[in-house]
């Protein structure tokens, strides 16, 4: 794939990023992985309230009963899957969270997160301005992002 003039770089990405230290410490499944992520600058703000306001509604034993602690990415320079366009993780305007138990194709009937014990943690995702691939697509529940659909 050649990069467009507004393409997302690797340089870019790692450079012009402040941390956006979590509350909540990720575990790439089985594994710990970071205390912090580094997201588009205009959803630093935005990304670190959700995951304080996660934890501060569900607790931290909640929290990782839900498996809302196993980070599945944020950043990733990649196209979309299936696409040439660029992903909305190039430019580190996505999350991905407990992708083991929200895999990609499955809808609402198989994804963990289509549950209604979810429904608190989406609200504050919502109240945020993120979006839920799952809540407006019924596919990638494990998806939700900065950007609008």
């Amino acid at each position: 794939m050649t990069k467009p003039p507004c393409a997302p770089s690797t340089a870019m990405s790692a450079r012009n990023r402040c941390a956006c230290n979590c509350p909540i410490p990720w575990f790439w499944p089985g594994i710990q992985a970071r205390r912090s992520i580094r997201p588009v600058p205009r959803a630093h703000d935005s990304l670190r309230n959700i995951f304080a306001n996660t934890l501060q509604h569900f607790g931290l034993q909640r929290v990782q009963a839900l498996s809302l602690d196993q980070f599945g990415g944020c950043l990733n320079v990649r196209p979309r899957r299936g696409g040439s366009s660029y992903s909305v993780h190039a430019w580190g305007a996505a999350v991905d969270l407990d992708p083991v138990n929200n895999a990609l194709r499955w809808d609402r009937s198989r994804a963990a997160f289509a549950r209604a014990e979810y429904e608190p943690f989406w609200k504050i995702v919502e109240e945020q301005g993120w979006t839920s691939l799952g809540r407006q697509r019924d596919y990638d529940w494990m998806h939700f992002q900065a950007a609008s659909l």
